[in-house]
């Protein structure tokens, strides 16, 4: 049979960011891009494995089919002189997942395997949710003075590690159990997943002797756990996280139109050595569903609530809100430690409790995602989830000064007047993906006058305070998060 094959390059970007160890405002580390990933093929529909009762050969991954091109943008009709605002969306249905994967039995090795490492002779075999590890000695006889099975998130075929592919789940699935070197028999539970979403196991025995030596062997390449190792794929909330969308209504007739400042501001990225460069428009194009996943703490909760709160009033054609479940879930943010093994696959977690957070994804597929969202280690987690959710809603880093989405050490616990006016801009009914400032500033019927050439002679200018309006609310911004700090407890010890 002839097999066509195309191949479809894509390109990765992730954008990370990290803090430093101020007492009230959490750092993002640069000189990482900004959080835009170029896409990968999306990764196929996951497809239940066959049981599996003794080991048989891999199934090669199917074929990955490129995608439809994307249909050349046309221009947004340019929007009214006036918008009236419309109250907060309705929660909007996300569009319908695939079918619940069909339960699948546990696989069995049956019978044992033989394994060596660092001279230490053993045999495995791996059946009713457990290791079993069996030798005629003790590892520490073979001069063994650690050993471990490390639990790796994995997919069969697939290119390690599998974040993208699995929308930053695969961050929680890390995993190891330490052994008794003194025994020559040992058992170790297989371990239940962190979250709902599917996906497969690497087993690895490591361990390294008295003289230095570090010594690793495959047990499993993809080991596929049953159904009863998920949690529910439904998602809770606690009262706390619930937005009154009422908290600036008075504000709602004032919001001021988009200006020159607003959509370079929109466009353009800045970095610590003072440069500017133009962008184009990062607009996701669905309904956001934020489903929270991982060690969330109630200020968590809270700073997305605030968020929620301000969004309704200067973004009012902005669909966002909580996903239900699972499979609801468009934007899920991952909350999770830099652990010294996940340090090593993810280059972005920072470890040794540097709070630290990236946007991740395919972030050039229609603006239509998957994306996903990391917080590390971040003592109270204001800054870091408002800067990370920032990029998520379209704003680069910029050079100026005292801003959520600043470079350097001026960061903000809380969106600055420039980001208000700036995703007020953004996520305007005229306002497409992937526009340029050109085509944007043209959507939104704005004049090519003095104020557009002082911005695009001088982008340091874009600094310049804006109306009184996006002034008087992040003030209200900053006295609300900075009470909200005062009275947090904060999630780890320095």
């Amino acid at each position: 049979m002839i097999r066509y094959l195309v191949l479809l390059t894509v390109v990765l970007l992730t954008v990370s960011c990290s803090g430093g160890s101020g007492t009230d405002t959490a750092q993002v580390a640069p000189p990482n891009p900004t959080a835009t990933v170029a896409p990968p093929t999306p990764t196929p529909t996951q497809v239940p494995p066959t049981p599996t009762p003794t080991q048989v050969p891999p199934t090669p991954t199917p074929t990955q089919v490129p995608p439809t091109p994307t249909p050349t943008q046309v221009p947004p009709t340019p929007a009214p002189t006036q918008v009236p605002p419309t109250p907060a969306p309705t929660q909007v249905p996300p569009t319908p997942t695939p079918t619940q994967i069909q339960p699948t039995p546990t696989p069995t090795t049956g019978r044992p395997t033989a394994v060596t490492m660092c001279g230490w002779a053993s045999s495995y075999t791996i059946q009713n949710g457990f290791i079993h590890l069996t030798a005629e000695e003790a590892p520490k006889n073979q001069n063994i003075q650690n050993l471990v099975i490390e639990f790796i998130p994995n997919r069969r075929g697939a290119k390690h590690p599998i974040f993208n592919e699995t929308e930053g789940y695969a961050l929680h699935e890390y995993s190891l159990e330490t052994l008794d070197i003194s025994k020559n028999e040992q058992q170790v539970a297989i371990p239940k997943a962190k979250t709902a979403y599917r996906m497969d196991l690497k087993f690895l025995l490591t361990g390294s002797t008295i003289d230095g030596r570090n010594c690793q062997q495959e047990l499993h390449e993809a080991f596929t756990r049953s159904d009863d190792y998920y949690p529910s794929p439904m998602l809770s909330l606690p009262d706390n996280a619930q937005p009154n969308l009422q908290r600036y209504a008075e504000y709602l007739a004032n919001i001021p139109k988009p200006n020159a400042q607003s959509v370079f501001l929109a466009t353009s990225k800045g970095d610590w050595n003072g440069n500017w460069e133009a962008m184009e428009v990062r607009k996701f194009e669905k309904p956001i569903r934020l489903g929270f996943h991982g060690d969330v703490g109630s200020e968590d909760y809270e700073t997305v609530r605030d968020l929620l709160e301000i969004l309704a009033v200067i973004a009012p054609d902005l669909d966002i809100g909580y996903a239900n479940s699972l499979d609801e879930v468009t934007i899920p943010i991952h909350f999770v430690d830099c652990t010294e093994r996940l340090v090593l696959d993810h280059k972005p977690c920072k470890g040794s409790r540097q709070p630290s957070g990236s946007l991740s994804g395919q972030l050039f597929f229609r603006g239509s995602g998957p994306i996903w969202v990391r917080i590390s280690d971040q003592r109270i987690n204001r800054h870091v989830l408002t800067h990370e959710l920032g990029h998520a809603l379209g704003l680069f880093h910029w050079n100026i000064e005292s801003g959520s989405m600043s470079v350097g050490r001026s960061q903000t616990q809380w969106l600055s007047e420039w980001e208000l006016m700036a995703l007020s801009t953004i996520q305007h009914s005229a306002s497409d993906w992937m526009q340029s400032r050109g085509s944007m500033r043209e959507a939104l019927g704005i004049p090519e006058n003095d104020q557009w050439t002082r911005y695009s002679e001088d982008p340091d200018r874009l600094g310049d305070t804006p109306d009184s309006t996006w002034v008087e609310l992040a003030n209200l911004l900053e006295i609300q998060a900075m009470e909200a700090i005062r009275q947090t407890e904060p999630k780890y010890s320095r």
